[in-house]
């Protein structure tokens, strides 16, 4: 807490006709001082006002108040100095708002005596009325209703120290641009270097009011009475509470008073600015204050400015590498992106609304540098984009449980660390709710399959996974295996699951076997049962199973059968005797033949020849036996005639050979000289009804009949075959 001596306050009050001021939009103000000795004080007097008001600023007068004895002086009157401020205004990237203009007008007090108090406080205070004669006032409530008290309070104490006040050092902007974090300088130089300065807000104080009346001491509240904000506004926040979304509106006051203030629209807003003094020792030396009117408009700046589409607080929707952007820059027309994402190749963009999918899921920095024509006028903002992970993962399994013993333990394999888990474990479970990562003990108090659901919350992000459980109210495994076999045979049995945790035990034929898969050795035909016990050791569920003439044990079957000869032509019929054992069907096939029969002992003429393989196929039940023979079948001799006579009476007119189905059969005749009179690759074709393709007594190559006599012939078969002879013609 600073110490506050015993002191002499002075307040300044300059009082203007109510008439001189009319629509005058005073802008504000402030009162400072200067000790020139003891008792002996210049006062300087600043008022703004906006130059479009229809009244210059006329003369003020002063007054001091003594606090210890009541005694109010008014001092001399004095007319100002005058000078235009909003000229200085020189930003070359921005546009000077048009109608705006700010008057600056200097009171100089001098040899102002206030007189000494050693224990009271003596005020310097000047007042003036109309505020604003018109509501333009946006934080103000009814602006027109009041005036400005402009107050400077002088330390005297029983010392006579001589003491200043601070000066501040900078006007206040005539207008500021909007968009963009601007700093405004209510900073002071203190009356001696060592002191210190603090600087806060505060509530403007009244003045005289629309009729006139200047705004007196109040004694009860040791002040003036002050102007009343607009809901929503205050002494702190007289710019507007900072918001975190868009429009972002934010006002801060540094220790060495620049107040940075960023608003998103065009608004007149009042603000007072208290600036006290303190010594080394941190006693009170001065207070001083400054309310001014900032006139907040845009300056056609190029202001760069990115929304996100589809980002919660600067996250994206979950899962979702695709980010659309929204330029939401203001007087720009040229666009540089940097999505801040290096190991794309499509990394920068110079698209005004750009759409950029991510290489992989992080947190970005997003550059935009925007601007119009010139790029020194250019603006840069950064933001950051965080793109989130999908929750992916499973629900651990749970093997099946018996019901009269079943109790389940649960837990995630996801890929976040930190998460919040809602479990729903159905109407049928001993709780149907958890919030725990791993529920434990749950149980099931019916028979069949439940579905359990795992609701999962991590950052921005929501998921659903399910798993089901099995609950039965019967056997933990089955006997799986064969139902048959062929005396003698080793046949192996399993579980159905075959569950590495369960503990089997068989009983066959009187025999006990253990283990999740075993084999047993049958020699005997005949039926046999099966037994299984399964236990469960981790929840002490079991089950048993047993199964009547489960698997049926056939006599081997030996297949067997004797044909006459191991040699064949074709056309030749021969038998099959079957002489196989231990049967009940037998069949036979030969597939280079087509040939198939169920017959035991069937007959058979070849059509084909060449190698073939007579297969018996011999079955007992289910089980089965094959014989194999081999054998030669040759092609038939071709019935060649000696004599024909082609004199076209219809009998006996060509040269026929019955060629027994052999095909591609090649005939050559040939006279006594040795001359070819006929030739054919195909004569299998000769049609001796027709005469079509057959040796009709011509000689093809002179086309002319041949003499009677003998010829001679040779007959070659596809299959090397050959044969010769001699055929007479009559």
């Amino acid at each position: 807490m600073k110490n506050v001596i015993s002191s002499i306050s002075l307040i300044l009050l300059f009082l203007i006709a109510p008439l001189s001021l009319k629509a005058t939009h005073i802008a504000g103000g402030e009162l400072t001082y200067v000790c020139n000795g003891f008792n002996d004080y210049t006062v300087y007097l600043v008022m703004y006002r906006n130059c479009n008001g229809a009244a210059t600023l006329g003369g003020m007068t002063l007054k001091s108040y003594n606090h210890f004895t009541g005694v109010e002086t008014t001092h001399s009157l004095v007319q100002p100095e005058l000078e235009i401020i909003s000229d200085t205004f020189d930003d070359p990237c921005a546009t000077y708002p048009s109608g705006i203009c700010m008057e600056k007008g200097t009171y100089v007090f001098e040899d102002v005596e206030p007189g000494f108090s050693t224990y009271g406080e003596i005020t310097f205070f000047a007042q003036s009325n109309a505020l604003s004669d018109v509501a333009f006032i946006n934080n103000v409530l009814d602006p027109q209703s009041f005036g400005i008290t402009y107050k400077a309070t002088v330390p005297m104490g029983i010392t006579n120290t001589c003491q200043s006040s601070p000066m501040f050092n900078a006007d206040p902007p005539a207008v500021v641009c909007i968009g963009i974090p601007f700093e405004i300088d209510v900073s002071c130089t203190p009356s001696v270097p060592e002191n210190t300065l603090v600087y806060e807000f505060f509530t403007p104080y009244d003045g005289q009011s629309g009729t006139g009346t200047p705004d007196t001491w109040d004694d009860t509240t040791g002040d003036f009475d002050t102007i009343v904000w607009e809901t929503g506004y205050n002494a702190e926040y007289s710019f507007g509470v900072p918001s975190s979304t868009p429009p972002i509106l934010t006002t801060v006051l540094s220790d060495d008073g620049i107040i940075t203030v960023n608003l998103p629209n065009s608004m007149f807003l009042y603000n007072g600015v208290k600036v006290t003094e303190y010594d080394e020792d941190g006693d009170f030396v001065s207070e001083i204050n400054r309310m001014y009117t900032y006139i907040f408009s845009d300056c056609n700046l190029n202001i760069a400015a990115i929304n996100v589409i589809g980002q919660n607080q600067g996250q994206q929707d979950c899962g979702e590498l695709t980010v659309n952007f929204e330029n939401t820059s203001t007087n720009s027309n040229t666009f540089v992106w940097n999505f801040g994402d290096e190991s794309s190749t499509e990394n920068e963009s110079s698209l005004e609304f750009p759409l950029h999918t991510y290489s992989e899921f992080g947190t970005y920095n997003v550059s935009l540098i925007s601007y119009t024509d010139d790029i020194a006028c250019s603006d840069t903002t950064v933001i950051e984009v965080e793109l989130i992970e999908p929750i992916e993962g499973s629900i651990l399994p749970n093997e099946a449980q018996c019901l009269t013993a079943n109790s389940f333990d649960f837990g995630l394999d996801i890929n976040y660390a930190q998460y919040t888990v809602n479990w729903n474990f159905g109407p049928n479970a001993n709780q149907g709710n958890s919030s725990s990562s791993n529920p434990t003990g749950i149980v099931f108090n019916t028979a069949g399959t439940h579905t359990i659901y795992a609701n999962i919350s991590a950052e921005n992000c929501e998921v659903q996974l399910s798993t089901n459980i099995v609950v039965f109210d019967g056997l933990l495994d089955e006997i799986a295996g064969p139902n048959h076999a062929c005396d003698p045979e080793t046949v192996t049995f399993h579980g159905s699951d075959n569950n590495p945790n369960y503990e089997y035990t068989w009983t066959i034929n009187g025999e006990t076997l253990t283990g999740g898969s075993v084999e047993y050795y049958f020699d005997e035909p005949g039926f046999y049962d099966i037994s299984l016990y399964v236990y469960n050791p981790s929840n002490g569920c079991e089950s048993t199973q047993d199964l009547s003439d489960y698997i049926e044990v056939f006599p081997t079957p030996m297949a067997n059968f004797e044909i006459s000869d191991q040699a064949f032509t074709i056309g030749e019929q021969f038998q099959i005797t079957d002489k196989s054992q231990n049967t009940e069907s037998v069949s036979y096939s030969i597939l280079t033949d087509g040939f198939f029969s169920e017959l035991k002992n069937p007959f058979y003429i070849f059509n084909t020849p060449g190698v073939h393989q007579i297969v018996q196929t011999a079955k007992n039940g289910e089980c089965i036996d094959t014989h194999e023979v081999t054998i030669d079948v040759s092609p038939r001799k071709p019935i060649i005639p000696n004599v024909f006579t082609p004199n076209e009476d219809g009998i006996n007119d060509v040269f026929y050979i019955n060629t027994h189905n052999n095909e591609n059969v090649q005939v050559e005749v040939f006279d006594r000289w040795g001359q070819k009179v006929y030739s054919s690759d195909n004569y299998e074709q000769c049609n001796p009804n027709t005469g079509e393709y057959c040796w009709n007594g011509y000689n093809t190559f002179k086309n002319k009949k041949c003499k009677k006599g003998h010829y001679f012939y040779i007959v070659q078969l596809a299959t090397g075959e050959s044969y010769k002879g001699t055929i007479n013609l009559f």
